[in-house]
C-alpha cells in the first residue's frame, strides 16, 4: 500500500485553505492516528520539538491522542499525508510500525519545506504590501490583513517546523505587516482624517506640499452609525475587521 502512495505525484503545495489558514487545521479524525506514531520512540529523532512529547492518554481512551493545539501544528505533516502520499487516518493506523515510520519520515521532510517557502512567501509579501508609498485602498488592506493572519498562525503554530533563518522571516515579515497594519487603523481613527495623497510622480519639496496640500482620498464619514462606531473602537482596541473599517470612512467627493 505504502508503495503505491509513493508512486503517486506529489501534488501538496502551500496552499491557503478556505478558511484563510495558511495550512488547513485537521480534522479529529488524524488526533488517534497521529498519536500513536509520535508514540514511537523511532520517530522523535526527527520529528519537530515538543510533537513527539504531545500524545497523552485521556480518560477513558485506550490509544494516545493529540491535543488540539498539537493537532493544528501537525497540519503541514497532515497535507503531506494526504495530498502526496494520499494516506488516511485508517490506513496510517492500519500501518505496520516499520511501514508507518517511513511514511511519517517522508511527509516530515516535505512538511518542512513546505512551511519554509511559504515563511519566505509571506516575508516577501509582507514588504511589498509594507512600502510607504503603496496606497492603502480597499483591497491592499485586505491584502494586508490576511498577511498579518497569516504571519501570526505561522508564528503560533509552526515554528516548530522552521529552522533559525526561516523563523527570522516570519518575524520580519510579521513586524513589517504589523506596522503597516496599525498605522492604517491609527490613520482611521484619528479625531481628524489624515490626507493620503493622490499618486505622483516625483518628490515635491516640504514647502510646496505645506502651501498646497491635496484633497484627501477617504474621510471620516459624518454619519450617525460612523460616529457611534468610532467611539465603540476608541473604548475597545480589539476585535474590529474589514467591515468596520468600512463602515467608519468613505471615498471623498473629491475622488
Amino acid at each position: 500500500m505504502l508503495a503505491a502512495a509513493l508512486a503517486a505525484t506529489a501534488r501538496a503545495g502551500v496552499v491557503v485553505s478556505p478558511s484563510g489558514s495558511v495550512f488547513t487545521p485537521p480534522g479529529g479524525a488524524w488526533s488517534g492516528p497521529l498519536g500513536i506514531a509520535f508514540s514511537d520512540p523511532a520517530l522523535s529523532s526527527f520529528l519537530p520539538p515538543g510533537l513527539s512529547l504531545t500524545p497523552s492518554l485521556t480518560p477513558g481512551a485506550p490509544t494516545p491522542t493529540l491535543s488540539a493545539e498539537a493537532l493544528r501544528t501537525a497540519a503541514p505533516l497532515v497535507q503531506s499525508l494526504a495530498k502526496s502520499l494520499e494516506i488516511t487516518p485508517a490506513a496510517l493506523t492500519a500501518m505496520d510500525p516499520q511501514t508507518r515510520k517511513h511514511a511519517i519520515e517522508m511527509a516530515v521532510e516535505e512538511a518542512r519545506e513546505h512551511v519554509r517557502t511559504k515563511a519566505y512567501e509571506l516575508q516577501e509579501t509582507a514588504r511589498a504590501l509594507s512600502r510607504p508609498d503603496r496606497v492603502m485602498d480597499k483591497e491592499s488592506r485586505a491584502e494586508l490583513y490576511a498577511a498579518v493572519s497569516s504571519l501570526m498562525e505561522m508564528r503560533d503554530f509552526y515554528g516548530p517546523w522552521l529552522d533559525k533563518d526561516g523563523a527570522a522571516a516570519v518575524e520580519d515579515g510579521y513586524s513589517l505587516a504589523s506596522a503597516r497594519a496599525w498605522q492604517v487603523r491609527t490613520w482611521l481613527l484619528a479625531p481628524e482624517a489624515e490626507a493620503v495623497s493622490r499618486r505622483t510622480h516625483g518628490r515635491a519639496a516640504a514647502s510646496e506640499r505645506a502651501a498646497a496640500p491635496v484633497a484627501p482620498l477617504y474621510v471620516l464619514d459624518p454619519g450617525a452609525t460612523a460616529m457611534k462606531l468610532r467611539e465603540d473602537m476608541k473604548n475597545n482596541k480589539s476585535g474590529w475587521g474589514q467591515s468596520d473599517l468600512d463602515t467608519l470612512y468613505r471615498r471623498s467627493r473629491n475622488f
